[in-house]
């Protein structure tokens, strides 16, 4: 078996797994890019509108995220329920309660809503895109 001492060049790397992680690093960006691009449509084109929670349940036992039917007015002649999720865990939900949402009416007539926080919003995209450009920066960097 041969042993690298301190004046020997680098240990041979596999080119594959340099590659691989470039790629997964490529992927996060792609993911952050993509979703801060939604958000930012949300914000230049959505409408803010209140609705009215109707239902609403935990998505599991040790998370803060929560999933809610809420009735929103005012997009549409009729009121319309539409599915809202909480990542965070920003809103204190009741049933009955009114929450700030922001909308965009999809192609088709359909509309999606998301809650109107900071956190919600802009810290899971802002935080995978600088995962994603750290990562492939890193990655470059060592090649």
């Amino acid at each position: 078996m041969m042993r690298w001492s301190v004046s020997s060049p680098r240990p041979p790397r596999s080119r594959l797994r340099s590659w691989l992680f470039i790629a997964v690093s490529a992927l996060i960006l792609l993911a952050g890019a993509t979703t801060l691009w939604t958000q930012l449509r949300f914000s230049f084109r959505g409408v803010h509108a209140t609705g009215r929670v109707i239902d609403f349940h935990q998505t599991a036992a040790r998370s803060m995220s929560t999933i809610a039917e809420v009735e929103v007015a005012g997009l549409a002649p009729a009121p319309m329920r539409i599915i809202v999720q909480d990542t965070f865990g920003v809103v204190p939900w009741e049933k009955g309660i009114d929450v700030k949402l922001v909308c965009l009416a999809l192609d088709g007539g359909e509309h999606r809503c998301v809650v109107d926080s900071w956190r919600d919003r802009w810290a899971l995209p802002l935080a995978f895109l600088a995962a994603g450009a750290g990562l492939l920066a890193w990655c470059v960097r060592k090649r």
